[in-house]
């Protein structure tokens, strides 16, 4: 079994999105806006999560709120 590690999940979710930037591009360049905009919004909702995923990763390795050493 390996060892994934958050940033290795990270850098894979982000490589995903760039290609479906890339992917959007290219259909919007062979006449089809719909479905670029289609997939620009897919992008979107991944960058959503990834920020999410994120914020959720960090407060967990953050001392709690108001607490104190």
């Amino acid at each position: 079994m390996s060892n994934l590690t958050y940033r290795d999940v990270a850098y894979s979710l982000t490589d995903a999105r760039l290609q479906i930037i890339q992917l959007a591009k290219q259909v919007d360049e062979d006449g089809d806006s719909a479905a670029a905009d289609v997939l620009r919004d897919e992008q979107r909702r991944l960058a959503s999560f990834i920020h999410q995923m994120e914020g959720r990763i960090l407060a967990a390795l953050s001392p709690q709120v108001g607490e104190r050493r």
